[in-house]
């Protein structure tokens, strides 16, 4: 692989989106200084920090990994770009190239035997007799003391709870049951005996914070827990095993403050069923789509229920931004979104966008679940009522009519899209409509021509149809323009159509009347019939033979012969 090639990949396809790649940070006062988790949005640390990838990972198994995440591990939340090997193989020789050699350096100690027998025997003391203990550990050899131990020291620290580890499957988690902390009474909680401590934001000295005072509140040992998760055991004397486990995240203050929040929420009260939220079915279908969207990061690359596209400051021109979803269950039928949802690469829209959708290999329960989130969030009925519709030919031709004096077709093509636009020429990129009929929904296409703006505020679509400042109306500029001599065939065809003059500036007042018609026209562009998913992309592959290794040198030669050339944008 090209590891130039596979800086532009990452930095191109969306794996900015969820991840990180950098150990610094630059702050607007112009200082360079280690990265903080708080220097970046949340759903950009969705994802490892990629700084140091080269130095942790086999290259043969990052191949297959970003080929298809969902072949090694069916759940990993990390999805699918359908890179080719070639692409692949780039993307690997730069992480790669991520390299922390001095991490490496770093000698490994030699085992301390003392410190092994004393820990393996305070283990083995909780089932045997000293003296058992003791015979039992002078018969075991170095490397089982040290799996015996390693064993243990797993169980302690319930790293099963967050990793699949074999043998720890049915292993109870060790942490305090959360359930009604919040109703916890006071004399339960253990403060030892410290009264001030200093935290840590990270794991260096620069990252100390302030003195932090403890209060003998249930908020406060929450909070200070969160923040230092062993400093109740600062100033005591305890055991080996009776010392605090419970990891250090380093929490910010603020971080600390909001996890607190949540577990001083969970509490054994009893709210009355009809108090409940989540009365109403279709807010219940929101809040489970609103999980999915959360747990699949959209939010990194879409602005959905109106924030998100974290995604945003790493692409320079907004003609290659990722949509915004928030009018999505208004503006797409529910067929077509879970096809899309199933399989992004059959019916592309925006096929210049860099950014791919990547495909999630999502069950049909989700992907429903999904629709109907969109669907409860435009406030509309699921399924669309209108699929069926055929207007009448008059009304398309007028529409068609309408639809050339507004220009539309400078920006929204009407066919398929073979290739990418000039390079500059970004100005007036709008998703194509041959996929009208089976995508958008037909009572928004109008609705979404005459306001745009109040839709997604800032969208490039123009606003043709302002509202009169007075009325709130709508105001056509078409009445004016209509006896410019540019217009004279558009006027003598709607005459043709309408039958008078009279009856042609009365319609070109009539902003609903002009929207009605343009989307009879757009509704008759294009495809009727949606494609099926591509076979082998709806769902993630079962029983799959290994994927092939890395190509060898010499392959890779041949492939990058028949690639396409550096400057082809593989977009959705």
């Amino acid at each position: 692989g090209d590891p130039g090639r596979g800086k532009t990949l990452v930095e191109s396809v969306g794996c900015l989106g969820c991840h990180i790649a950098q150990d610094t940070f630059t702050d607007k006062e112009g200082k360079t200084r280690p990265a903080r988790r708080t220097d970046f949005p949340l759903e950009r640390n969705y994802g490892f920090n990629l700084v140091g990838t080269g130095t942790k990972v086999n290259p043969n198994w990052l191949f297959n990994w970003v080929k298809n995440p969902k072949r090694y591990y069916v759940t990993a939340p990390m999805p699918d770009l359908r890179l080719s090997d070639q692409e692949a193989s780039d993307v690997v020789a730069y992480l790669m190239s991520m390299q922390k050699p001095g991490f490496m350096q770093k000698q490994i100690p030699p085992v301390d035997r003392k410190a092994l027998a004393e820990l393996t025997r305070s283990y083995l003391i909780n089932t045997l007799s000293e003296r058992d203990a003791d015979a039992r550990i002078q018969r075991m050899p170095l490397n089982e003391q040290l799996v015996y131990l390693g064993q243990r020291t797993i169980e302690k620290y319930g790293c099963y709870s967050c990793h699949n580890i074999k043998g720890f499957e049915k292993a109870k988690p060790i942490g305090t049951e959360l359930t009604i902390e919040g109703s916890k009474a006071l004399h339960l909680f253990d403060f030892g005996f410290v009264h001030e401590y200093a935290a840590h934001d990270g794991d260096s000295e620069e990252h100390k914070s302030p003195k932090e005072e403890i209060i003998h509140t249930v908020p406060s040992w929450v909070y200070n827990k969160l923040r230092s998760p062993r400093v109740y055991d600062d100033q005591r004397a305890k055991v080996y095993q009776e010392k605090l486990k419970m990891p250090n995240f380093y929490f910010t203050p603020e971080e600390a403050q909001t996890v607190a929040q949540v577990v001083l929420g969970m509490t054994k009260d009893m709210v009355a069923a009809n108090k409940l939220a989540g009365q109403d079915p279709l807010v219940r279908v929101a809040e489970e789509g609103r999980k999915l969207v959360s747990q699949h990061n959209c939010r990194a690359c879409h602005v959905v229920d109106g924030y998100g596209r974290q995604i945003a400051p790493l692409i320079s021109d907004a003609a290659y931004l990722p949509p915004d979803l928030t009018p999505e269950g208004g503006r797409a039928q529910s067929p077509w979104l879970f096809n899309f949802l199933k399989d992004p690469t059959v019916m592309k829209i925006r096929p210049w966008l860099n950014v791919r959708m990547p495909t999630f290999h999502f069950e049909d329960a989700e992907a429903n679940t999904l629709v109907q989130f969109f669907a409860a969030e435009g406030k509309i009925p699921t399924f669309d009522t209108t699929r069926q519709m055929t207007p009448d030919p008059a009304s398309v031709a007028i529409g068609h009519t309408m639809f050339d004096m507004m220009r539309c077709a400078q920006c929204h093509p009407t066919g398929a899209v073979v290739g990418t636009p000039v390079a500059g020429d970004t100005t007036s990129l709008a998703p194509t409509l041959q996929y009208a009929r089976v995508r958008l929904r037909y009572d928004w296409i109008p609705d979404w021509i005459r306001r745009p703006n109040e839709m997604i505020p800032g969208t490039r679509m123009p606003t043709n149809f302002p509202r009169d400042a007075e009325t709130g109306n709508f105001v056509s500029p078409l009445a004016n323009v209509i006896n410019a001599p540019q217009f004279a065939q558009y006027k003598v065809a709607l005459v043709q159509r309408l039958g008078s003059e009279e009856e042609v500036n009365k319609l070109l007042k009539d902003v609903p009347r002009i929207t009605g018609y343009m989307r009879d026209y757009i509704w008759s562009i294009g495809i009727t019939e949606m494609k099926a998913p591509q076979s082998g992309v709806e769902s993630p592959p079962t029983n799959a033979a290994p994927p092939p290794a890395v190509p060898a040198s010499r392959e890779l030669k041949s492939s990058r012969a028949s690639s396409p050339p550096t400057g082809v944008n593989h977009a959705r």
